[in-house]
């Protein structure tokens, strides 16, 4: 398998977006899900603080930095094939008007491996979330290939040329 480094998808309908990444990684469904549920796996590729309930209902929040505290309620828990949870953060200097978004996990066996398919729905704006993402399965990618992790904010400028801007009417 060639490593990933293809752009992820922004499409915007009735002024929201919604971002859609899909990796082929080379190990196994089970290996990659606790990768994103465990709070401490997530943390370790993450750039921030995870906390999961594991469980339809249960809560999901990343702490991150000074500014950053997503939270919000798991909608979709299907071990080893389907994560899915609200992703909200309330109105800051880097995002004036929040973010009500929803996350979703698909994990799909391929040969010896998963195919991942990562949706973001119901984005207002452009906040950086498109090459923010692409960053972070670049490093979700390298945890589990057990290789150092990019620079968050150095990838993050590389990975930016990739993305069309797109800036959808805020509500």
């Amino acid at each position: 398998m060639t490593k990933n480094d293809h752009a992820g998808r922004v499409d915007i309908t009735d002024n929201r977006a919604t971002l859609t990444f899909t990796r082929l990684l080379k190990h196994p469904p089970s290996m990659v899900w606790e990768a994103i549920t465990s709070p401490q796996e997530f943390s370790a590729w993450y750039n921030g603080t995870a906390i999961i309930d594991g469980r339809v209902g249960g809560t999901f929040e990343i702490l991150s930095g000074s500014s950053f505290h997503w939270r919000g309620k798991i909608l979709a828990w299907e071990p080893p094939t389907l994560f899915e949870y609200e992703h909200n953060h309330e109105p800051c200097k880097e995002m004036p008007t929040g973010a009500d978004t929803i996350v979703r996990w698909e994990l799909i066996p391929s040969g010896e491996g998963t195919q991942l398919r990562f949706t973001q729905s119901r984005l207002k704006s452009n906040y950086g979330f498109a090459p923010a993402m692409h960053v972070f399965l670049d490093r979700l990618e390298s945890y589990l290939d057990d290789q150092p992790l990019a620079d968050f904010s150095l990838r993050f400028q590389e990975v930016i040329p990739l993305y069309r801007i797109w800036r959808a009417k805020e509500n």
